[in-house]
């Protein structure tokens, strides 16, 4: 079966499937960004504004499912993705189906570093997760939203104006000179 323009002229296959992952990738890029990255800067602030003015260590549910959303979107969308999925994932493919040991040739891999069919199925499949959690539905949403109702978010706070590094590799690095010590090191929890 071939397509056709309205002149007749052959569409290429390879051009218009690419020409479809395209779009299909950055709807989800700009759904990222409106629903989580956009946002961040913002709830930061505001945690930290009640974190740091919190007279006894604890303060109230803000933005609690933004974050869990937002934690979960961060761990999906990591190179290594969801640890637990990767392993079934890997499973599945290698152990059960061998789909890795299937070959897509250069010309008809759907992206040139998706090269054989466990890889190419992941990516597929990985998209539509992501479709159906940024629409607030699917299996990652699910695992979000049962998280959220069996976690509390603990803030770590130095206890004073010193570098408080949480990564090996930190992205910056804030000094806070007017930091309220409670009993030195502490959790300020949302309740």
């Amino acid at each position: 079966m071939t397509i056709q323009r309205k002149d007749g002229s052959v569409v290429s296959k390879k051009k218009l499937k690419a020409e479809i992952e395209k779009v299909k990738i950055r709807d989800i890029e700009e759904l990222w960004s409106s629903k989580y990255e956009d946002a961040w800067r913002t709830v930061r602030s505001e945690l930290e504004n009640l974190i740091f003015n919190s007279a006894d260590g604890i303060i109230p549910n803000a933005n609690k499912e933004y974050l869990m959303k937002f934690y979960t979107a961060l761990d999906w969308r990591s190179i290594k993705s969801n640890m637990q999925f990767n392993d079934a994932w890997e499973w599945l493919c290698k152990e059960v189906l061998c789909l890795d040991e299937i070959d897509i040739p250069e010309e008809e891999r759907g992206l040139p570093i998706l090269d054989n069919a466990a890889e190419e199925m992941k990516h597929n499949l990985l998209l539509k997760f992501y479709r159906q959690y940024l629409n607030d539905s699917g299996v990652i949403y699910t695992h979000a939203m049962a998280n959220l109702s069996n976690i509390s978010f603990h803030f770590p706070v130095a206890d004073e104006p010193e570098t408080f590094n949480t990564s090996d590799n930190p992205l910056a690095s804030l000094q806070y000179s007017t930091v309220r010590v409670f009993k030195g090191f502490y959790n300020l929890c949302l309740l």
